[in-house]
């Protein structure tokens, strides 16, 4: 933890463990676009005849560089409370993780590699130097957000375009990672989810691996580009799979007859969304009450829509 006391020492620790981050942070990243240049080079027809090698080999030495990162730093702590069950492996997955800290990724990354996963990300981070340049190649999936919406708005054509690089993603047997919030929390509580992904997931009949983290904005804090040193915690849930969410016996007790008091025997599309955007909210809300710095008080569910985003400058 940030030492208390004296503010200088306190900002003294804290420029340095933000310096040895990025430092961190930039090496393995140029290490890994160094790499992924090189076997470009030397597997192109490799690569042209067999995609998954692609994904699967441009995406481990983006996000080994970045697991590298967070394991050889002695500033931040990472505590997995629970881990997946044992043996399990992401296929037709979307891992979704509650968004509190811009240390966010780096840190799911940490405790999800090596499986094979994506992750879908603000197109902006293309523009940071050496890391934005290894992500472009890593195969990720970027989001294009503009100004309209509150910042939740996109430009034309881009939702279509992230959805079918998902799709073709996810018919090589390779998961996509999401923070379904659509945008960090400034309050630490867990806010309601977008649409978007639940819709995808119903249309796809994919299943969902639900994770959260916690403590993570006191090791980078929003707002700020200063790191302190600190533990974060994470735990990973069971697998949601498409039947859970499916029938109609997941409907609401008062849902599950029509208005003739017949049986419902199907459930709509929007009825699914929403079955299984409760799902993983209860999922994640257990998840996050393992965590030892859990403030049940402070930390209840919100139950209005976020209408703005984007609160770092990058």
């Amino acid at each position: 933890m940030v030492p208390e006391g004296d503010p200088c020492l306190s900002k003294t620790v804290r420029v340095v463990a933000t310096a040895w981050m990025f430092l961190l942070m930039f090496l393995f990243g140029f290490v890994s676009l160094v790499l992924q240049l090189a076997f470009w080079a030397l597997c192109l027809l490799c690569f042209i005849c067999n995609a998954r090698l692609k994904e699967l080999l441009m995406g481990h030495l983006m996000r080994g560089g970045s697991f590298l990162a967070i394991l050889l730093s002695p500033f931040w702590r990472v505590k997995v409370i629970r881990r997946a069950p044992r043996g399990y492996c992401p296929s037709r997955t979307l891992v979704m993780c509650n968004h509190l800290s811009g240390a966010d990724p780096w840190i799911t990354n940490y405790c999800l590699y090596p499986w094979p996963l994506k992750y879908v990300y603000k197109s902006s981070l293309r523009q940071v130097p050496i890391l934005g340049w290894a992500l472009r190649l890593s195969g990720d999936v970027p989001i294009y957000f503009n100004k309209s919406k509150g910042g939740f708005g996109t430009e034309p054509g881009t939702v279509k375009k992230m959805f079918d690089r998902c799709r073709q993603l996810l018919d090589l047997r390779i998961g996509i990672v999401t923070f379904p919030e659509g945008t960090r929390s400034t309050t630490g509580r867990l806010q309601m989810f977008k649409d978007g992904f639940f819709r995808f997931a119903v249309d796809e009949h994919l299943e969902i691996l639900p994770m959260v983290v916690h403590s993570t904005p006191k090791i980078w804090p929003l707002g700020s580009y200063l790191a302190s040193p600190g533990t974060c915690y994470v735990a990973i849930g069971d697998p949601i799979a498409p039947e859970s969410w499916s029938e109609p016996s997941e409907l609401p007790l008062e849902s599950q007859e029509g208005l003739d008091g017949m049986e419902v025997t199907e459930i709509s599309h929007e009825q699914k969304v929403e079955i299984l955007k409760d799902k993983v909210r209860e999922a994640m809300m257990e998840l996050l009450k393992t965590s030892p710095e859990f403030d049940e008080a402070a930390e209840q569910p919100m139950i209005e829509m976020t209408t703005q985003r984007g609160h770092m400058r990058w």
